[in-house]
């Protein structure tokens, strides 16, 4: 006759009951794998006692020792399956209130999202259909002139955001307008030159020689002031282009007088902050008043030194003394006459 504890077993290893038990372990093993490895070790002892194999046999000499060395075995086996599978897969851990909260208040910062293919750029760029404007090529213009807006932006400047279509030119000039500067932004092309549609100086002349007649309002004035203020937007292109990169490159220094020339050595000699800062002073000082042109452009040269000195005038203190810096400049190149 067989006591309780066969019956229990007898229970136990009936098809239902283990399923229901497997499916528990299942359940639990989305915590922890040790119930799970020790479930296993049970229905492998389970299989031992069903086979039969020490039926009838020596209780205490045989069949004791037999079950406490299969559960030696297989408990030996079964940490070593649970410390490799510790190894290899991350602990889970629940999630706190708190820790919840702080990655909330960090996915709004933008921290511990996926970082985007290319940063948010704020200029609004439209390509035209062309072979030569690849998706590479695109997005290295894109790139060039939002860093050099960036950098307009960062001294002061409220460049414009909204660009005309870009386009490539077959001649080889490096930028030109189509149409008329004052039709709608839509309406106008700004055109790169086949030969320099990879060269960043002539990308960054493309947005500068459009942003800058903007910003000093160059369209629709009279003759004298559409003159004068469209020099003053070309030098301060060229300038802030060559100052970006710090590195002269344009080949301009004896145009316009000789300016661009002479602010770069203002630049090198008075220092590079104080350059940008007087220039873009420069743009937001009072008009100068406005003559007719000669034939030598000379009343330029005061009209654009005028502003220079104004912008001067908010940069410079007594103790620097870089407008005197400035002068020394100007007048060895004989633009303070």
């Amino acid at each position: 006759m067989r006591g309780p504890w066969g019956h229990v077993v007898d229970v136990v290893e009936q098809p239902l009951v283990i399923t229901a038990l497997a499916i528990l372990a299942a359940l639990v093993d989305i915590i922890s794998h040790v119930p799970t490895l020790l479930f296993v070790g049970f229905l492998v002892l389970l299989g031992f006692h069903r086979s039969r194999k020490l039926a009838g046999k020596d209780i205490w000499r045989i069949q004791v020792p037999s079950y406490i060395g299969l559960l030696v075995l297989v408990s030996v086996i079964l940490f070593g399956v649970h410390g490799f599978l510790k190894a290899i897969i991350p602990e889970h851990k629940p999630e706190t209130s708190k820790e919840s909260e702080e990655k909330s208040v960090d996915a709004h910062k933008g921290i511990g999202q996926l970082p985007s293919a290319r940063p948010t750029r704020e200029l609004k760029l439209i390509f035209k259909e062309s072979p030569a404007l690849t998706r590479a090529r695109q997005n290295h213009i894109a790139d060039e002139m939002e860093a050099f807006y960036q950098y307009l932006a960062k001294i002061g400047f409220h460049a414009p955001t909204t660009v005309p279509p870009i386009g490539v030119s077959a001649s080889a000039a490096s930028t030109s307008f189509g149409s008329y500067p004052a039709d709608p932004v839509y309406e106008r092309t700004l055109y790169i030159g086949k030969n320099s549609v990879d060269d960043p100086a002539a990308i960054r002349a493309v947005y500068g020689d459009y942003a800058f007649p903007l910003l000093l309002n160059v369209y629709g004035q009279s003759s004298n002031v559409y003159f004068n203020r469209s020099w003053t937007a070309s030098i301060l292109s060229m300038y802030f282009n060559e100052s970006f990169s710090s590195k002269k490159h344009l080949n301009a220094d004896a145009s316009f007088n000789g300016w661009p020339g002479a602010l770069w050595e203002i630049r090198s000699t008075c220092g590079k902050e104080f350059t940008d800062r007087a220039l873009f002073y420069a743009v937001g000082a009072p008009e100068p008043p406005s003559e007719s042109p000669d034939p030598q452009m000379q009343h330029f040269n005061e009209y654009f030194r005028s502003r220079l000195m104004r912008g001067e005038i908010v940069v410079d203190d007594s103790i620097m003394s870089r407008s005197a810096c400035a002068y020394r400049v100007l007048n060895a190149r004989g633009l303070w006459r």
